[in-house]
């Protein structure tokens, strides 16, 4: 039962790194066939993550602040995720004044997950995802 938490857990931070940035140039990002993400589009650049594990009722709560950043024109983040209870999410270009977005998780795949996909605006700077 632990182990399967712990897996849970993994899976939640390799989901948020998935689209992180590990370059600067639009060219070097390739399109990963195992993955959701667009990285020349968008990607996070930095993750602050706050979460409780529930070893009980496996499950994880808690929150993630995405500092990302897209290509001028882009108008969405998507992200891979898999069994993850979404309780909201929402946009900002400050970290303060956020603004709750509506989000789409794609079909379910049992090897990819689910992608989510996140409406953002020219000035977001910052992504946040509170998990139930």
């Amino acid at each position: 039962m632990r182990f399967g938490l712990y897996c849970l857990c993994i899976s939640l931070i390799i989901s948020l790194f998935s689209a992180c940035d590990v370059a600067n140039s639009h060219d070097m990002y390739l399109q990963d066939p195992h993955s959701y993400a667009q990285p020349a589009d968008a990607r996070v650049n930095t993750l602050e993550l706050d979460i409780e594990v529930s070893f009980e009722e496996q499950q994880l709560s808690g929150s993630a602040v995405l500092g990302i950043t897209k290509e001028k024109g882009v108008r969405e983040l998507i992200l891979d995720t898999k069994d993850l209870v979404i309780e909201r999410v929402a946009i900002s270009s400050n970290r303060l004044d956020t603004k709750t977005v509506d989000y789409v998780l794609g079909e379910a795949d049992s090897i990819l997950g689910q992608s989510l996909t996140i409406p953002i605006e020219e000035n977001t700077t910052f992504v946040h995802i509170n998990y139930g």
